[in-house]
């Protein structure tokens, strides 16, 4: 996840000081090639496992929690780049009234701001993978603890609700 995100900002060269990205790259040339490193563990928890995921990963596996605990489900023609306060919509089918949710998703050690999305007509779930949310909470607004996320990774109990590729970044840590 960060070695791909390094490359959004357009650098030919650059040097990416993340926990897990030396592991990780140790087991990818020792995957492509014969045994060449001696791999050291992965440090298991919610940093390293997050350093590892994409951007992608991190709103799929949020959309995937809200699904499990709370039965929401993902409008795929909402998961469009051009928003900006959201990265897609849920709704809750039991819910009558239709009420929309938005999730915003950040990696990284990026800080969320309450007041950015106060005014939004619906209930509004917030993940920072490494940073903060900062500011007056207000009624609509919840946050979500990367912990939680680990957890639901982490658990096996979960597989039917993940992806392919975020339980196999799973069984990385797990080695």
């Amino acid at each position: 996840g960060v070695v791909t995100t390094s490359f959004i900002k357009g650098h030919t060269l650059q040097m990416i000081n993340q926990e897990g990205v030396v592991e990780f790259s140790k087991y990818l040339i020792n995957t492509l090639y014969e045994h060449v490193y001696e791999l050291e563990r992965f440090s298991n928890n919610p940093t390293t496992l997050f350093n590892l995921i994409s951007p992608n990963d991190c709103e799929d596996v949020l959309c995937m929690w809200l699904n499990k605990k709370y039965g929401y489900v993902t409008i795929p023609s909402t998961c469009k780049t051009s928003t900006q306060l959201y990265e897609c919509v849920l709704i809750n089918p039991k819910d009558i009234e239709k009420k929309e949710i938005y999730i915003q998703v950040k990696k990284g050690s990026v800080n969320l701001n309450y007041s950015d999305y106060r005014d939004i007509d619906g209930e509004v779930w917030l993940f920072t993978t490494n940073g903060k949310v900062v500011g007056e909470k207000h009624q609509n607004l919840n946050v979500v603890d990367p912990k939680t996320i680990y957890d639901f990774i982490m658990s096996g109990e979960n597989d039917s609700y993940l992806p392919r590729k975020i339980i196999k970044w799973r069984g990385l840590l797990e080695l």
